[in-house]
Protein backbone atom coordinates (compact mmCIF):
# COMPACT_ATOMS: atom_id res chain seq x y z
CA UNK A 1 0.00 0.00 0.00
CA UNK A 2 1.01 3.26 -0.95
CA UNK A 3 2.32 5.85 1.85
CA UNK A 4 -0.75 8.48 0.76
CA UNK A 5 -3.02 5.45 0.77
CA UNK A 6 -2.08 4.47 4.27
CA UNK A 7 -2.12 8.11 5.54
CA UNK A 8 -5.22 8.79 3.80
CA UNK A 9 -6.98 5.34 5.60
CA UNK A 10 -5.34 5.81 9.09
CA UNK A 11 -6.44 9.19 9.82
CA UNK A 12 -3.09 10.20 10.36
CA UNK A 13 -1.39 13.86 9.84
CA UNK A 14 1.59 14.39 7.92
CA UNK A 15 3.80 16.76 9.08
CA UNK A 16 6.62 18.14 6.98
CA UNK A 17 9.33 19.93 8.74
CA UNK A 18 12.53 21.57 7.24
CA UNK A 19 15.68 22.98 8.73
CA UNK A 20 18.73 24.35 7.36
CA UNK A 21 22.08 24.06 8.12
CA UNK A 22 25.10 25.80 6.58
CA UNK A 23 28.63 24.18 7.42
CA UNK A 24 31.53 26.61 6.88
CA UNK A 25 35.25 25.51 7.09
CA UNK A 26 37.78 22.58 7.18
CA UNK A 27 36.15 19.97 9.54
CA UNK A 28 32.92 21.26 9.42
CA UNK A 29 29.88 18.37 9.67
CA UNK A 30 27.24 16.91 11.52
CA UNK A 31 27.36 15.02 14.45
CA UNK A 32 26.02 11.19 13.73
CA UNK A 33 22.15 11.90 14.37
CA UNK A 34 18.91 9.55 13.83
CA UNK A 35 15.58 11.58 12.70
CA UNK A 36 12.87 9.51 14.79
CA UNK A 37 9.54 9.49 13.58
CA UNK A 38 9.91 10.38 9.38
CA UNK A 39 9.84 8.07 6.70
CA UNK A 40 12.02 10.65 4.38
CA UNK A 41 15.04 12.23 5.55
CA UNK A 42 17.15 13.85 3.07
CA UNK A 43 20.00 16.51 2.50
CA UNK A 44 20.46 19.03 -0.57
CA UNK A 45 23.79 20.43 -1.08
CA UNK A 46 23.32 23.70 -2.52
CA UNK A 47 27.22 24.64 -2.87
CA UNK A 48 30.46 22.89 -2.14
CA UNK A 49 34.40 24.24 -1.73
CA UNK A 50 36.60 23.71 -4.48
CA UNK A 51 37.60 20.43 -2.90
CA UNK A 52 34.20 18.88 -2.76
CA UNK A 53 31.93 18.28 0.17
CA UNK A 54 32.73 15.81 3.07
CA UNK A 55 31.23 12.89 2.54
CA UNK A 56 27.58 11.95 3.81
CA UNK A 57 28.09 8.73 5.82
CA UNK A 58 24.76 6.27 6.17
CA UNK A 59 25.74 4.13 9.34
CA UNK A 60 24.74 0.45 8.56
CA UNK A 61 21.12 -0.06 10.14
CA UNK A 62 21.00 -2.45 13.32
CA UNK A 63 19.07 -5.56 12.86
CA UNK A 64 17.38 -7.19 10.35
CA UNK A 65 16.79 -3.77 8.40
CA UNK A 66 18.53 -3.01 5.24
CA UNK A 67 19.97 -0.09 2.96
CA UNK A 68 20.22 -0.24 -1.06
CA UNK A 69 21.54 -3.51 -2.74
CA UNK A 70 25.26 -2.69 -2.36
CA UNK A 71 25.13 -1.45 -6.29
CA UNK A 72 26.23 1.22 -8.16
CA UNK A 73 26.38 1.81 -11.83
CA UNK A 74 30.46 2.72 -13.26
CA UNK A 75 29.64 6.60 -13.08
CA UNK A 76 28.24 6.08 -9.51
CA UNK A 77 30.84 4.13 -8.45
CA UNK A 78 33.34 6.75 -6.96
CA UNK A 79 30.22 9.17 -5.25
CA UNK A 80 28.96 6.10 -3.62
CA UNK A 81 30.30 3.17 -1.71
CA UNK A 82 30.35 0.81 1.25
CA UNK A 83 32.89 0.88 3.35
CA UNK A 84 34.61 -2.54 3.95
CA UNK A 85 36.28 -1.69 7.12
CA UNK A 86 36.24 0.57 10.14
CA UNK A 87 38.43 3.70 9.79
CA UNK A 88 39.60 6.57 12.28
CA UNK A 89 36.84 8.78 11.22
CA UNK A 90 34.09 6.84 12.65
CA UNK A 91 33.16 4.92 9.49
CA UNK A 92 32.08 1.16 10.09
CA UNK A 93 31.78 -1.49 7.77
CA UNK A 94 28.65 -1.71 5.97
CA UNK A 95 28.13 2.47 6.40
CA UNK A 96 27.03 3.92 3.03
CA UNK A 97 29.78 6.65 2.10
CA UNK A 98 28.25 9.08 -0.25
CA UNK A 99 30.46 11.90 -1.83
CA UNK A 100 28.23 14.33 -2.74
CA UNK A 101 28.12 16.76 -5.74
CA UNK A 102 26.90 20.54 -5.47
CA UNK A 103 23.31 21.04 -6.48
CA UNK A 104 22.64 16.98 -5.23
CA UNK A 105 19.69 16.32 -3.04
CA UNK A 106 20.25 13.01 -1.71
CA UNK A 107 17.01 11.28 0.17
CA UNK A 108 17.26 8.72 2.60
CA UNK A 109 15.40 6.45 5.07
CA UNK A 110 15.32 7.62 8.63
Amino acid sequence: QSIANELRTSGACLSIDLWAAVQRGKGAHHAYHVHEGTILSGVYYARCPPAGCAPLVLKKPSGDECIADGTANEDESSRYRYATSETEDGIEEGDAVIHPEEGQLILFPP
